[in-house]
């Protein structure tokens, strides 16, 4: 079935990096940037009564004990900062293997078209003065490749680590935070964000492939909930969605759902909290896109170089 002759819409969605980055002070000042003027006054998942939030969430009926009060919140927000900028400081390039189920379905359920493929996943580290990943896909050839994307009608997504950047301690001022409680199985606090309009410094795009549209690059923010361990301050799993839907451009939903878990690489002493499964769904106009990645076998990412020297024959 050739789905692009049926829609010629498509999404795909780029890294942080991609975004918006203010070059001074002076253009993260308060008055909101008219890009981001959608955004504002947009009720997030931090305005939540208790009754919202389980009626968006319901498995936090049965699990979340509710805080009082934010008392607890800074030395969290301390600690898993400190987390964060270690992440991004000290993480060795890695590898792991990446499966993707693709899938597209209409407003009536029905599977218009899927796809699976498998990669090698790279991660490489920055500078360690910089905040973020560059990532990288290769085949079983070694050739870079990436999952199937809006010319045969998929969505492409990337940055799988990106919640994590809010909270770095050098971008905690750019949202809203609020302690929700605890939950007991997982174990886990759980902490409400939004990104705030007037502050935000890191900001995603969505590039819609749409005659209508003509390729017109859309900035968003985004809000949610991350569940971090109470015990090493690790976030363990982060549910994000846009800060407000783009009914402008057709896009009622963008979230992502991320389980990290504990990998230990040899010769390395501390330990990293990495994707393990990361499932993204869009629903723009009558269609709704999903993408699943799930990641295993994480390794450090070296190459190795050879040089053989060859004596010169004697005539």
């Amino acid at each position: 079935m050739n789905f692009s002759r049926q829609v010629a819409v498509f999404l795909f969605f780029c890294a942080p990096g991609a975004g918006l980055f203010p070059p001074d002070a002076a253009a993260a000042q308060a008055q909101v940037l008219p890009e981001l003027q959608i955004y504002v006054g947009a009720r997030s998942v931090v305005d939540l009564s208790p009754a919202e939030l389980v009626e968006s969430f319901p498995e936090l009926k049965k699990s979340l004990t509710v805080a009082p009060d934010d008392a607890g919140l800074p030395a969290i927000l301390q600690r898993v900062g400190e987390n964060v900028d270690a992440f991004f400081r000290y993480l060795p390039n890695t590898t792991s293997v990446e499966e993707v189920r693709q899938e597209v379905r209409r407003s009536d359920g029905r599977v218009v078209n899927r796809t699976s493929s498998k990669f090698e996943y790279l991660m490489l580290s920055g500078s360690g003065h910089s905040v973020g990943l560059d990532e990288y896909r290769t085949n079983s050839r070694g050739k870079e490749t990436k999952p199937l994307g809006p010319a045969s009608g998929f969505m492409l997504t990337s940055s799988c680590v990106w919640h994590l950047v809010h909270f770095h301690p050098r971008y905690q001022a750019d949202c809203r935070f609020r302690y929700l409680g605890r939950t007991s199985k997982p174990e886990a606090h759980v902490i409400a964000f939004a990104q705030k309009p007037e502050d935000a410094r890191q900001v995603g795009q969505v590039g819609v492939w749409d005659p209508d549209l003509s390729g017109q690059k859309i900035w968003m923010l985004i809000q949610g909930l991350v569940w971090v361990d109470p015990r090493s301050f690790q976030i363990v799993r982060a549910h994000t969605d846009l800060l407000a839907p783009r009914y402008d451009i057709g896009l009622a939903r963008d979230s992502t759902e991320i389980e990290c878990a504990e990998i230990r690489f040899a010769g390395v002493e501390q330990s990293f909290w990495l994707p393990r499964e990361a499932t993204i769904t869009s629903v723009f106009r009558n269609f709704t896109y999903t993408n699943r990645h799930r990641y295993s076998d994480y390794r450090i990412f070296s190459v190795e170089t050879q040089e053989k020297i060859i004596p010169p024959v004697p005539p």
